[in-house]
């Protein structure tokens, strides 16, 4: 095709993605702009805690996966990669994101969004959601249990800059049996990862400078 984002395979008698996706990519990652601090906050969260860990921010009206650590031990879930913007309602970093909206807010994101539901633990109605948001506001994290994928579970802490407004989400994800025996000792690793992301985030704002590669 002209625009080379997808191109005809014919010999396959298929369609695949083009070569100026990969331009695409960089291209977002570049307008996202994870600074070099937040990834090695991220890439230490993913040591500390022994678990997959990722960072989201909003960009315009949508949640976005801006960073992801993993290991083969402790792969991601898929698919959260890079620039994924689905399913906040069933996310435990999309959850902490939607609880500092107020009730219009997220009732206009989830008119554009939706509310698939993904597994039988999914939240299904924005009422329950609103309840969900709520306990995630009183408690200053959120956790979902198998609610995205089967047979994985998600604890999420919120990123705020000086003035207490939510830039972001840090989260990690194990599979249940482990995520059940170990979360609890992990919170208190995820809200210093959260602080130390924020830290970043601000210093970077402070000194453009700051957001190089490793």
């Amino acid at each position: 095709m002209a625009s080379e984002h997808v191109v005809h395979l014919k010999d396959q008698r298929r369609y695949g993605l083009g070569y100026k996706v990969h331009a695409l990519d960089t291209s977002l990652r570049q307008q996202v702009g994870t600074p070099g601090t937040v990834r090695r906050a991220v890439r230490d969260l993913h040591a500390t805690a022994d678990a997959a860990a990722y960072f989201a921010v909003y960009r315009g009206d949508a949640i976005v996966v801006a960073h992801v650590v993993d290991s083969p031990r402790r792969p991601r879930l898929d698919p959260l990669d890079f620039g994924f913007t689905d399913a906040a309602h069933a996310t435990a970093f999309g959850k902490i994101l939607l609880s500092r909206m107020d009730r219009d807010e997220v009732a206009e994101y989830l008119q554009r969004h939706g509310m698939p539901g993904l597994t039988d633990r999914t939240l299904r109605t924005a009422e329950a959601l609103l309840r969900e948001l709520r306990r995630v506001r009183a408690e200053g994290i959120a956790v979902e249990r198998e609610e995205f994928v089967p047979g994985a579970s998600c604890l999420a802490a919120p990123v705020l800059d000086a003035a207490g407004r939510t830039l972001g989400s840090v989260a990690v994800s194990l599979r249940p049996p482990d995520f059940e025996r170990r979360h609890r000792a992990i919170a208190p690793v995820l809200r210093d990862a959260a602080d130390r992301v924020g830290r970043a985030l601000r210093a970077a704002e402070d000194c453009p400078v700051a957001r190089r590669a490793d």
